[in-house]
């Protein structure tokens, strides 16, 4: 079974299971090779932002704080 762990709207990983981890969403397999090829494009980071990959499979940028 394929699946992705959301937090925050924000996809932390997406892997590859006999069982979902609680928390979980299952995906089918396309999903996750269409969320894979997404992973590979992602932006390069920069001082003022990171990128973020949504729970609808799109970049978002955050704005970075410095202390």
């Amino acid at each position: 079974m394929n699946y992705k762990y959301i937090e925050n709207g924000i996809i932390i990983y997406i892997g590859e299971s006999n069982r979902i981890p609680t928390g979980g969403v299952e995906i089918t397999p396309e999903e996750k090779a269409q969320l894979e090829a997404v992973i590979a494009s992602k932006p390069a980071d920069t001082l003022e932002s990171v990128y973020r990959l949504s729970e609808s499979g799109q970049y978002v940028a955050f704005t970075r704080t410095h202390e």
